[in-house]
C-alpha cells in the first residue's frame, strides 16, 4: 500500500480535505460543522459487502497506516481490528473502508470504522 502523505510537512495524511483535496495528518486538520446544502455529492462508484476473512490483511494495512496498531480499545476490551466481523467497501477492486463490529449478547458494537484519506468527504 503506497504511503500517503500530508500535503504541509510530509507526515502519514489521514484525512483529506474536502475543498482542494490535499491529504493531510492529524497536526493540520480542522474540523467544521457543515450543513447538507454545501456537502459535496458523492461521485464515487462503491460497493459494500460483509467482511471475509481474506479481507483481514488489507484491513491491518489501513488500520496500521490511520492509527498506528491493529487494537482498539472499546468499552474497556481489546479488540484486534482486523479479525472482527463487519463490512468493507470497495472501489474498482480496491479496499477503500470498513466497518469492524462485535456482537455482544444482543447488541450490535461498531469497535472501528475507517476509510482510506482519499475516499473521505466523498
Amino acid at each position: 500500500m503506497k504511503a500517503l502523505k500530508c500535503h504541509h510537512c510530509q507526515n502519514d495524511a489521514i484525512y483529506k480535505c474536502r475543498l482542494c483535496g490535499h491529504l493531510l495528518c492529524s497536526e493540520h486538520t480542522e474540523f467544521r460543522t457543515i450543513c447538507p446544502e454545501h456537502k459535496k455529492k458523492a461521485t464515487l462508484r462503491y460497493t459494500i459487502k460483509e467482511k471475509a476473512s481474506c479481507d483481514n490483511a488489507e484491513i491491518r494495512q489501513i488500520v496500521e497506516k490511520l492509527w498506528g496498531e491493529d487494537e482498539q480499545l472499546t468499552h474497556d476490551r481489546t479488540y484486534n481490528v482486523p479479525n472482527l466481523s463487519g463490512y468493507i467497501a470497495k472501489s474498482n477492486g480496491a479496499l477503500i473502508g470498513f466497518v469492524s463490529t462485535m456482537e455482544i449478547d444482543d447488541d450490535i458494537l461498531i469497535v472501528a470504522l475507517g476509510v482510506l484519506p482519499e475516499y473521505q468527504s466523498l
